[in-house]
């Protein structure tokens, strides 16, 4: 936020974040799944801003803290009022940052920023028999994407990668299908808090054509209670599911109407971004569901709402045709699923429907870095 008064440019923002507000700048430009796309545009509103280049961007989940205020105790912030526990940092903090921060300074997040110092001197200064706890939180932070890390050097961005450190959309070139779920909570306060993910992904194959038709319902339930403060609002979900490049929407049933969310006037001398104007150039958009597919980052992309209100459950269901045959002759299909950044547990059931005179003889599954799955189902 403090780049706000620095920043020249009045830029329009991506398509789903434009519900949100017309000026698009640093503290939203972590937008895309792709974490190598989005901080290298983090770096760009950086340097426009602040006027000076970085090194590299790392991206840390609020959910890290936590464990570490569990490892090294609380910490008592006296200017604030406050002394910070595993139990409470993340609703202490929210109170800070939404509700009682100095108006005037407009630092929201000053808190952090302040808090920060503390917690990594300690770390800092951790006891050589704790060294291993410290390791395995921040092992783990790195495996599940909780933090994420990209540098402008290209060779230790290399090795970030091989790690699987980086936050990048895997390239599915092994795999027949492909199945990452993106979601962006677009005014819809702290919502996605209390809110339950369920995934239903069926995979069927036709007797007669041996082509392949997926159907993917992502069900939703709000759990707010009345008055429970930062999530008792309507969960505005813009929906990115990303596909097999080539997949083919056939139908979209339960979209919520997203002309219901009010986006703000763009001001006649705003800019387009050439990242988001190149994407958005190859937009389709399904005439019946308002579904936009396009492409991005070797995927097949369908984008939609889901709008749930508290104490309800939503679900949404898109059915496609994806991009290859499961045959006779080569009777067998793989699925890479990859989680989205944020996400601590996945649900997902998922269903292969063969032929009937065709037998399951093998299933493997085995859960590997960054909460993916590999599926393999061989049939004979």
């Amino acid at each position: 936020y403090d780049l706000e008064g620095t920043f020249n440019h009045h830029i329009i923002p991506p398509k789903g974040l434009d519900k949100l507000t017309n000026h698009w700048e640093a503290q939203d430009a972590n937008w895309w799944p792709d974490f190598p796309t989005s901080a290298q545009k983090i770096a760009w509103f950086y340097q426009e801003g602040a006027g000076r280049s970085v090194d590299g961007v790392l991206a840390i989940n609020v959910s890290i803290v936590p464990k570490l205020l569990d490892l090294f105790g609380p910490i008592e912030m006296q200017e604030y009022g406050k002394t910070l526990t595993s139990e409470n940092f993340i609703l202490e903090t929210q109170k800070a940052v939404e509700l009682e921060y100095d108006r005037e300074k407009n630092r929201p997040k000053q808190i952090l920023a302040d808090m920060a110092p503390i917690l990594l001197q300690r770390i800092f200064a951790t006891k050589q028999a704790d060294w291993p706890m410290v390791a395995d939180i921040v092992h783990q932070a790195l495996e599940n994407r909780e933090v994420q890390i990209f540098m402008q050097d290209n060779e230790l961005q290399n090795m970030i990668e091989i790690l699987n450190w980086s936050g990048s959309i895997k390239k599915s070139n092994s795999y027949q299908d492909f199945l990452m779920v993106v979601h962006s909570n677009i005014g819809g306060q702290k919502s996605d808090a209390v809110i339950d993910d369920q995934l239903f992904y069926t995979v069927t194959i036709n007797e007669k054509t041996e082509r392949v038709m997926a159907q993917l319902t992502i069900e939703r339930t709000h759990n707010a209670q009345k008055g429970e403060l930062f999530y008792e609002a309507q969960n505005n979900d813009y929906i990115r599911v990303y596909v097999p490049n080539g997949s083919k929407l056939v139908s979209v049933e339960g979209a919520g109407d997203a002309s219901e969310l009010i986006a703000p006037a763009v001001a006649t001398y705003a800019q387009f971004d050439n990242d988001v104007r190149r994407i958005e150039n190859n937009i389709r958009t399904d005439a019946t569901s308002k579904t936009r597919v396009y492409e991005e980052f070797g995927k097949t992309v369908f984008a939609n709402w889901l709008l749930t209100k508290p104490q309800t459950t939503n679900s949404i269901t898109f059915t496609y045709e994806l991009p290859f045959q499961i045959t006779e002759h080569d009777p067998s299909y793989n699925l890479l699923v990859q989680k989205q950044s944020g996400i601590d547990e996945y649900d997902l059931s998922f269903m292969l429907q063969p032929p009937r005179e065709w037998q399951a003889t093998t299933l493997e599954e085995n859960t590997v870095q960054q909460g993916e799955w590999h599926i393999l189902e061989k049939k004979h």
